[in-house]
């Protein structure tokens, strides 16, 4: 007999993850709390409705949306100063496609930027979100994978 707690859930952080409410060991009280709470979105449909928002359509945003839907790593995605980012988290130099635009947005931020890095199975994404700007993605192969 399973438990109440196992393997699925609903894929997202926080609320009922991996509680099954409905199980034979939930008890009334713990099911009553886990279907009234409320569920947060994961980083992947943070990052997906922000790009939907923020960024110009396009088959490249079109590949990164579907990756985000899949599921595939956020790797990282913080905020602060564009010239740390840029030197030490953006690995603009990796990226082989729109590689350009995402740079000249690096460039152009004086102060704070957003950055994130998606990866996919054989490709990674850096999505570049000016404070001021609309958002910048550039593609390339995930380190150690042939060429994108």
């Amino acid at each position: 007999m399973a438990g109440a707690y196992g393997g699925g859930g609903d894929g997202r952080a926080g609320g009922t993850a991996g509680f099954q409410p409905q199980a034979l060991a939930s008890c009334r009280k713990c099911r009553a709390l886990a279907e009234g709470a409320p569920s947060r979105p994961c980083g992947q449909e943070r990052l997906h409705d922000l790009l939907l928002q923020e960024a110009d359509d396009g088959p490249l945003r079109t590949d990164l949306l579907a990756a985000l839907r899949r599921g595939a790593r956020i790797a990282i995605w913080i905020t602060g100063p564009a010239k740390d980012l840029t030197r030490f988290h953006s690995r603009i130099d990796r990226m082989t496609e729109e590689a350009g635009p995402a740079a000249e947005a690096l460039a152009a931020a004086k102060n704070s930027i957003t950055l994130a890095r998606v990866e996919d199975t054989d490709r990674q994404y850096l999505v570049v979100l000016p404070p001021d700007g609309r958002a910048r993605f550039a593609r390339g192969a995930v380190a150690g994978s042939p060429a994108a």
